[in-house]
C-alpha cells in the first residue's frame, strides 16, 4: 500500500522539540476466540486494531512535512476493512498534536 502524508508549517505553538510523525495501518474489525478466562468460550468483536506501526520521520518547527510511504499489508488483507491514521506527536510518547485519518478500500 503507498500513502502520501503531508502537513502544513508548523508554528513553534507546539514547544522546542520536533514532533514525531506516525502511520499507522488499522483493522477496522476484528474477531477473536476466547480459549479460557472470563470470556473463555467466547467471540469477542474488535474495533479499530493497529496491526502496523512506523515512525516516519519528523516536522521541524516552521516547515511543512511531505513523505510518500509504503507499507507492507499481510497477506490476504482485505483492504475494505483497513484505515490509515496518521499522527504527530511530541517526542518520547508525548501528546498528539494532530492526526488523519483515511479509509483505505475506497475504489
Amino acid at each position: 500500500m503507498r500513502a502520501h502524508i503531508e502537513t502544513e508549517a508548523l508554528t513553534d505553538s507546539f514547544g522546542e522539540r520536533d514532533p514525531e510523525v506516525y502511520v499507522a495501518v488499522v483493522l477496522d474489525h476484528a474477531e477473536s476466540e476466547v480459549s479460557r478466562g472470563e470470556n473463555g468460550g467466547q467471540r469477542l468483536a474488535h474495533i479499530a486494531v493497529v496491526r502496523t506501526l512506523f515512525k516516519i520521520g519528523s516536522v521541524q518547527q516552521g516547515q511543512s512535512f511531505a513523505q510518500d510511504v509504503q507499507l507492507k499489508l499481510e497477506p490476504r488483507t482485505d483492504p475494505h476493512n483497513l484505515r490509515l491514521i496518521a499522527f504527530l506527536q511530541q517526542p518520547h510518547q508525548g501528546g498528539v498534536i494532530g492526526a488523519a485519518v483515511q479509509s483505505v478500500g475506497m475504489n
